[in-house]
């Protein structure tokens, strides 16, 4: 758009713009000379830097490691002289007990014992025989049955059925059941009993099975207890 004088009369003229001169080719290279003087310089202060720090490090190390030769030096040292006392020690016990042995020897006085008979070791005292008769006729003696004073009826429960009549033999190791009782309360024998047993008044009761960890409850305790059911054989 134009743009006029005051009076309005005649457009004013543009300036004209020259193109800007490019610069001296010495301006330029001076410029370029002092940065790359810059980085170099940076670079020399860096390396500097780096040096002196791998320098303080390398110090460092070898101060730790003189250290660490000098403690090894000592515990060596220490070993040496510990066994050297403890050898010293050993000769010197050994010394002593011979010193003691000698001593003793010398206060033993020997005495005389008279000649002994030799013993004729092909000969052998008569042996005890027993007659065949006397041996035919052995039979085991079943032992007698010792009252047990200490037995005592207790209630307790067995898989949720009250028993207020059970007996209690404080001197027995094994619990016992009737096979009945058991069918009653609602238990299935499975485990064949391992212990031949019969009883000495009743011959044709025996052990019919075993269940382990049966819930048994006294009073306030419950515990696990391991139960030989009886069975009756077929009386005659």
């Amino acid at each position: 758009m134009q743009q006029y004088n005051q009076e309005g009369m005649y457009p004013m003229k543009q300036p004209y713009n020259f193109p800007p001169s490019a610069p001296h080719p010495v301006q330029q290279n001076s410029v370029i000379q002092a940065m790359l003087q810059q980085i170099v310089d940076d670079q020399k202060e860096i390396t500097n830097e780096l040096d002196e720090r791998m320098e303080s490090l390398f110090n460092s190390f070898i101060d730790k490691n003189e250290s660490l030769a000098c403690q090894i030096k000592k515990i060596h040292t220490h070993v040496d002289q510990t066994y050297e006392d403890l050898k010293r020690q050993e000769m010197e016990e050994t010394k002593a007990f011979c010193e003691f042995i000698s001593r003793r020897e010398a206060e033993f006085v020997p005495t005389h014992k008279p000649p002994q008979t030799a013993v004729n070791l092909a000969t052998r005292p008569e042996q005890e025989h027993y007659s065949l008769d006397s041996t035919r006729g052995y039979k085991p003696k079943p032992l007698e049955k010792i009252s047990n004073p200490e037995k005592l009826d207790v209630p307790c429960i067995i898989n949720g059925v009250l028993f207020k009549d059970s007996i209690c033999d404080t001197r027995s190791h094994i619990n016992i059941m009737n096979k009945g009782i058991a069918k009653k309360i609602g238990i299935e024998v499975r485990d064949p009993s391992k212990i031949p047993m019969r009883f000495k008044d009743d011959p044709y009761t025996l052990f019919h099975g075993f269940i382990s960890d049966l819930t048994l409850s006294i009073g306030d305790h419950v515990f696990k207890a391991d139960f030989h059911i009886l069975g009756d054989e077929t009386r005659p």
